[in-house]
């Protein structure tokens, strides 16, 4: 199974729709994370993540950054009065301020907390379907290990497992044998997740790991679309892969159109649509840093054939 990595301000509910209509094969989509006491849910730039129209396949899991048992619970009901059934604890962001408050990638330092909310949650929603995403420490690889001993105790749906420490933020590469060491400490499903951006990438490690049958993949995905369909033994010519990208950009235009009447607004979303896009054009980074130069629909979509008039370099 294929799960979309949720990245803040990439993986929108925009950028799902479209990659849902156009590309599709991924099983489960991410919201990225709500943090508690930073907005409402009813706040009109959240909502569109987790509406019920928007996200009509059935595969999305809203996310949350938090240590609080009230908020996760208080939010679980929110989203499970909408349809959604299960919502993702993040325990692996490394944005300093997150991790200052012990949240995100913070809390895999304090097991006690968070075997405190997890008691705390458990004990009111017994049948609660929470899964993790986890790196293997903060500043050192081997806080995983009280953190495995706590969440053995609990029904977890699942565990995503990036093997990084969260000092790391996305630099040097994932420790796979690490990964090794929690599959055999977890009693929990496991999902892999870091640095999958190529067929190769993810035949390494599915024959390395063959107990392990979800994998999670972000910036790969991001940088080119139809990797879904090749690690899938589709045969994708470069031709197939502009033509894809048109297409998902179309769908994505139309449902960032959709919704926001300020242009302004929209280009902000047609920026980060193809930020990791262009990286695989020779050439794309340095025509990309022309794009905000191009903030007016006609000279939008110069720019776009201007890019994709380049050689792909994946």
């Amino acid at each position: 199974m294929i799960y979309l990595a949720p990245l803040q301000s990439y993986t929108s509910v925009f950028y799902r729709k479209a990659f849902a209509d156009v590309v599709g094969g991924v099983n489960k989509y991410f919201t990225p994370f709500f943090e508690c006491g930073k907005t409402r849910f009813t706040d009109p730039d959240i909502l569109p993540e987790l509406d019920v129209a928007l996200n009509s396949n059935g595969l999305l899991i809203p996310q949350v950054a938090t240590n609080d048992s009230d908020f996760l619970v208080q939010f679980y009901h929110f989203v499970n009065e909408m349809g959604y059934r299960e919502i993702n604890l993040n325990m692996g962001c490394p944005f300093p301020m997150l991790v200052k408050r012990k949240r995100g990638g913070g809390l895999l330092g304090e097991p006690l907390l968070l075997q405190e909310m997890l008691d705390n949650v458990f004990r009111q929603l017994p049948d609660m379907r929470l899964s993790l995403k986890i790196r293997i420490g903060v500043e050192e690889a081997n806080d995983w290990r009280s953190i495995v001993d706590v969440i053995n105790n609990y029904p977890i749906k699942e565990v995503i497992v990036h093997p990084r420490i969260v000092a790391q933020k996305y630099s040097g590469v994932p420790d796979w044998d690490v990964f090794e060491e929690i599959i055999a400490a977890c009693q929990h499903s496991l999902v892999g997740n870091g640095d999958i951006n190529s067929v190769e990438d993810y035949k390494s490690l599915t024959s390395r790991f063959p107990s392990i049958k979800a994998w999670m993949l972000g910036r790969g995905i991001l940088r080119n679309p139809t990797l879904v369909s090749e690690l899938r033994n589709v045969n994708v010519t470069d031709k197939m892969r502009i033509e894809k990208i048109r297409l998902l950009h179309a769908a994505f235009f139309n449902e960032v159109m959709a919704y926001y009447n300020d242009w302004n607004r929209v280009f902000n979303f047609l920026m980060t649509f193809w930020y990791y896009i262009s990286m695989s054009f020779d050439g794309g980074v340095r025509h990309y840093r022309k794009l905000k130069k191009h903030n007016r629909e006609t000279l939008y979509f110069e720019w776009i054939e201007g890019l994709l008039d380049m050689p792909w370099i994946g």
